[in-house]
């Protein structure tokens, strides 16, 4: 009889052990489970702080150099259409310098290696050494981030008028 006791409570304790051993088991693999998506939900936390100070870093960058961006963007031209200034400058400075001006042609260029746009202006103009050269110089320190690339001078045979043949290329942003 006590043999019998013994053996029943010993059923129950690894019964009782083994329900509870489980229970243990499931709870872990639940803390686990949730452990494991909270460490998630903290990664994502933290990515979008990351980019929410990021943002704020960017904000302020740009309020802080607003009137450099301002300054540096009078130096492109913002988009084709832009090139009728330039070429009313352009008229303006060889009237000014007593330089006859013709426009051939005006078309737009990809740099293929940089994917710079540039906007290129083929002139033709005519006047003395002097004015030629001056009307150069001027071309060369125009207001805009621009490049002479071509130019050819030839004198007029009998006579002291000079003929040059530019392109200017204007880079736009």
């Amino acid at each position: 009889m006590l043999k019998n006791k013994i053996i029943k409570n010993l059923i129950f304790a690894v019964t009782i052990f083994s329900i509870t051993f489980a229970m243990f088991v499931v709870a872990v693999f639940f803390l686990q489970d949730k452990i494991s998506s909270f460490d998630e939900k903290i990664e994502i936390l933290k990515k979008q702080q990351i980019k929410r100070l990021n943002g704020n870093k960017l904000r302020l960058l740009a309020d802080l150099t607003a009137d450099d961006r301002n300054t540096l963007s009078d130096y492109f031209l913002q988009k084709e259409e832009d090139a009728i200034v330039v070429l009313n400058k352009i008229e303006s400075l060889a009237k000014k310098l007593g330089v006859k001006l013709k426009i051939n042609h005006l078309s737009l260029s990809e740099n293929k290696k940089t994917s710079e746009n540039w906007i290129e202006i083929s002139l033709i103009s005519k006047g003395d050494y002097k004015q030629i050269l001056v009307f150069t110089e001027a071309l060369e320190n125009l207001p805009f981030l621009s490049r002479l690339t071509q130019i050819n001078l030839v004198k007029e045979k009998d006579s002291d008028i000079w003929k040059a043949d530019f392109t200017l290329s204007i880079m736009l942003l």
